[in-house]
């Protein structure tokens, strides 16, 4: 099965990619989804400027893959491990674990790609 690829061009996608928040603070977390609605699921390729791509998953406009992403495989060096927060500015939030201290680092998004998932 070939899942079927989209561009984002939702303005609430957009934004949230250009909504970034300082590289200092904890992104706050994003708001709850209405209990009851199943919303689809989309895996969302982010690019950033370094060429890496790393994976998150959008819920109705919501990231809600909040584990720390393994990227060794994505061609970071040293093992870096990357996360992405649960805040609808998450795409716009990179942050780097450099042994066992996380560091937010103000790395741009330059593109996004989503693919539906195939439930």
């Amino acid at each position: 099965m070939h899942p079927v690829t989209t561009i984002v061009t939702g303005l609430a996608l957009l934004s949230s990619v250009i909504a970034m928040g300082s590289p200092d603070k904890a992104p706050t977390p994003g708001p709850t989804p209405t209990p009851g609605l199943t919303p689809p699921s989309i895996n969302v390729y982010v690019t950033l400027t370094d060429g890496i791509s790393q994976t998150i998953t959008v819920e109705n406009g919501v990231c809600k893959d909040v584990k720390p992403i393994e990227a060794t495989n994505y061609g970071m060096n040293g093992g870096i491990w990357c996360r992405f927060y649960s805040s609808p500015a998450c795409a716009g939030t990179f942050t780097e674990r450099r042994g066992s201290s996380w560091f937010d680092s103000a790395i741009r998004i330059e593109s996004i790609k989503c693919e539906h998932l195939v439930l």
